[in-house]
């Protein structure tokens, strides 16, 4: 479990600062506040944690940010600059911490405590975009070839090609692969490299390339919960879940991503979306959450803060945007 992360002269980023919730934290910010930057750090450091992992923090930053140089990272002043992030997590009941140096001429220094393990626990993280349906062939040419995709576009197929867990599932997994099967109409089959749609009424299958992006999404879930990628100890990582998504989609999706916390899955979000924070908001008295507000400051640097409710956040921008509009509405109703 990721607890707490310090990040300075990094990207968005002066100075941060912050603690994260056993269970659901979710990132709300204006764009280009660093809320997916955090994310892809966070990320990065998860999976150079595992004891089987060959790859450098180094190169699973380039792969992850894709900068022209990885000194690029480093926030723009003039001279030689150096920015640092320092991740902790607790494992296995040991306290571990990996600390990174980067300097603006492509210098990188690692040094850590404890952070590699054999926990099964899994890094996973889902981009906006979905990629489920560019799968066929992505993995050869993204190995083979100097394509521009971000590693994280990579590892989210690789991850879900994996095949279903042998063995008896628990309650909590038979309940999120039914509750997905039951929103989707179906459950997700594979043949090579190939995803489709199985319709529970035995009309056969559909290739997810006809099917909408927003039951893509929920079909990765679906075989990251069978595999067991998501599972105790595995850490969620998930760029704004309400991208394509119908707002009666926020409710089971919310659903879901708190029962992957009781399953024991780390949970991380970033969120435009008030139906989402809405939905959250209902369940945030009963299972561990933490809200995580960015937000640009005088300087240009990102002033970060951090709630338990979502009533008690200042300036929340979501909330905002949309009472803006409700204002403009009865304004433009008040002159007619």
């Amino acid at each position: 479990m990721l607890t707490r992360v310090e990040v300075h002269n990094v990207t968005a980023f002066d100075e941060l600062k912050a603690d994260f919730s056993s269970g659901l934290n979710v990132l709300i910010g204006e764009n280009g506040t660093g809320k997916t930057h955090l994310m892809k750090f966070l990320y990065s450091a998860y999976e150079v944690a595992g004891g089987k992992e060959t790859k450098s923090i180094r190169q699973k930053l380039e792969e992850n940010f894709l900068p022209d140089s990885i000194g690029r990272l480093v926030r723009r002043a003039r001279g030689r600059k150096s920015g640092s992030f320092e991740v902790f997590r607790t494992d296995e009941g040991v306290d571990r911490s990996l600390s990174v140096r980067l300097t603006s001429i492509d210098g990188v220094t690692m040094t850590s405590t404890d952070w590699k393990s054999d926990s099964t626990g899994q890094a996973v993280y889902i981009p906006v975009k979905d990629m489920l349906a560019n799968a066929p062939g992505f993995q050869s040419l993204y190995n083979g070839h100097a394509i521009h995709f971000e590693g994280v576009y990579a590892d989210i197929i690789s991850k879900a090609l994996y095949p279903a867990a042998r063995g008896r599932r628990n309650s909590i997994q038979k309940e999120l692969l039914e509750l997905i099967e039951s929103e989707m109409s179906g459950t997700v089959a594979t043949e090579g490299e190939e995803f489709y749609l199985r319709a529970t009424d035995g009309s056969g299958n559909l290739e997810f390339t006809l099917l909408s992006e927003g039951y893509r999404k929920l079909g990765l879930l679906f075989c990251l919960v069978q595999n067991e990628m998501l599972t105790k100890g595995s850490v969620l990582f998930w760029d704004e879940p309400e991208a394509n998504l119908n707002p009666k989609m926020m409710e089971p999706v919310v659903k879901i991503l708190y029962r992957l916390v009781d399953l024991g899955v780390q949970v991380f979000v970033t969120t435009h979306n008030s139906m989402l924070t809405s939905q959250v908001r209902l369940w945030e008295d009963k299972s561990p959450t933490k809200y995580h507000l960015f937000k640009k400051g005088d300087t240009g640097g990102v002033e970060y803060s951090s709630y338990d409710r979502l009533e008690d956040i200042v300036a929340n921008p979501i909330q905002d945007a949309y009472e803006a509009l409700l204002l403009k509405q009865i304004e433009e109703e008040l002159n007619l």
